[in-house]
Formats: C-alpha cells, structure tokens, sequence
C-alpha cells in the first residue's frame, strides 16, 4: 500500500468517526490539501530526478570538452615545436643557398678570368679554325683511347695528353670524336671511349 492510499485510509477512518458536518469538511479539506501537497512532492521529486540527469549529462559533456581542450593543447604544443623546427631549417636552408650564390658567383669571376686570359693566347674562332684544319689528319693518327670515367671532360683529357686544357687544345680532341660526341662537346658521358689524336704541329709550337 502507497504512501497516499494509507493517507486517505486515515482520513476515511475519520471521516468515518466524526458526524458533524463542520468536522466533516475539514476533513474533507484537510485530505484534499494532502493530495495537492503530495502531488506537488511527487513533481518535485520527478523535476529533481531530470535535474540530476541534467547535471549528469552536463557533466560527461563538461568531461569531453575537458578531453578535447587537453588534446587541442598536445596538438598545440606539437605544432609549435615542427614550426620551431621549419624555422630553424629554414634559416639553415637559407644560409645555404647564400653560401651556395656566393660560390656561384665565384666560379663565374674565375671562369670571367679564364676566358680573359684564353683571349690572350687565341680568340675561340681561331681555335676552331686550328682544330677543324688539323681534324681529319688527326683522326687517322690515333695515339691513344681513353675510356671517360665520371666528371671527365675533353679539357681533362687534352691537360693529360697535351699538356693543357686550353681551347684549341680539347677542341682537337673533340673535332676527332665529333661524330661520337655530338654537336655539343660539353655532353661526353662516362664510358665513352674517345680517341687522342696526335697534337697538330701548329699547336706543339705554342
């Protein structure tokens, strides 16, 4: 039996035991005002019961949130650290590739040099002139075979045979071998067996 069934068992029992009207209807109102306060009691019970369901609820997701701040705050972190690195690499990079214009320039100023002083001796039209004369006497006087190794060029190989690595001298070698090499005498590859012709006599003189 409920708690409201036993109250309004007590009020009918009263009811029961009294005959006068005045007592009657206090009683009567009596039991009526216990029903509205325990159907108040009961809605208050239940609006507590969702409170805490609420508040529950409002915790797990206060705990989620929480969960992914912290996660936010390792990714954070993360993140600044490969942004401190790329920096760093950056500067590094940067450092580099002044280093690397520095040297780039250099080589130019030499080579300016180089070419400056190859004028002295022969202008670049003369030596080509020199070499295609001598060209196809050289080509059936062979006086070696050289098997280009890797950064190699014809300016190594005419330094080796002929002592210099001037123009008309590694043009020699390549007019004999143009048929092998190409148009361009810069593209010699290792492996290439090239031949050395013997030095014309209009370059031994120099």
């Amino acid at each position: 039996m409920s708690q409201q069934e036993k109250g309004k068992n007590i009020f009918q029992q009263a009811m029961d035991a009294v005959s006068n009207r005045d007592e009657k209807a206090a009683i009567e109102a009596a039991m009526k005002r216990a029903e509205e306060l325990e159907q108040k009691a009961a809605q208050t019970t239940q609006k507590l019961a969702e409170a805490e369901q609420r508040a529950m609820q409002t915790a797990q997701k206060l705990a989620e949130t929480e969960r992914k701040v912290s996660q936010l705050t390792t990714d954070l972190t993360k993140a600044q650290s490969e942004l401190a690195t790329t920096r760093s690499e950056l500067t590094t990079t940067r450092s580099d590739l002044a280093t690397a214009k520095s040297a780039v320039i250099a080589t130019e100023q030499r080579m300016t040099a180089i070419n400056i002083e190859l004028q002295k001796y022969v202008s670049a039209d003369q030596a080509k002139k020199i070499a295609e004369a001598s060209a196809a006497a050289a080509r059936s006087q062979i006086i070696a075979e050289h098997t280009l190794k890797a950064d190699e060029t014809l300016s190594h190989l005419s330094l080796k045979y002929y002592g210099s690595a001037y123009e008309p001298y590694w043009r020699v070698i390549y007019e004999a071998n143009k048929e092998l090499i190409g148009d361009n005498p810069g593209r010699v590859r290792p492996g290439m067996v090239i031949k050395i012709p013997v030095l014309p006599e209009e370059l031994k003189k120099k």
